[in-house]
């Protein structure tokens, strides 16, 4: 499941020009991608599928799909900006690992409430 969608990657993280130079259908597969790396991290704390999720998932998510997408471009590490985006890709997993280890609490509402188990009712109803 996508946390996010390619309007919001373009206006939280990526870079300009990564649309041009990669297009929306690989960057679709590496916001795919972000997702599953997120999903690693969350499956230790959540039911998933998320139902709904808030902006700190969303921008984590962003700023690691921006980071593949600057080093799927072929960016040179020792740029400047090369290592701003490896620096965001960085804490997204340091706040993401913290989120596992329930130590800070993102805005998502997981799949946990709803059971799988039979629902068993008899008739008449007894209001004891």
């Amino acid at each position: 499941m996508a946390y996010l969608t390619l309007a919001e990657l373009e206006d939280l993280a990526l870079p300009p020009g990564a649309q041009g130079a990669l297009g929306a259908a690989v960057l679709g597969q590496l916001i795919e991608r972000g997702s599953r790396e997120a999903d690693v991290y969350l499956r230790a704390r959540y039911t998933l599928p998320l139902l709904s999720w808030g902006d700190d998932l969303r921008g984590w998510v962003a700023d690691l799909v921006a980071f593949h997408a600057v080093r799927r471009i072929g960016v040179n590490p020792e740029a400047d900006d090369y290592r701003v985006f490896k620096e965001a890709s960085e804490h997204a997993h340091r706040q993401l690992r913290a989120v596992s280890q329930r130590l800070i609490h993102p805005e998502v509402q997981d799949s946990a409430k709803l059971s799988r188990a039979p629902r068993m009712a008899s008739l008449p109803l007894r209001r004891w």
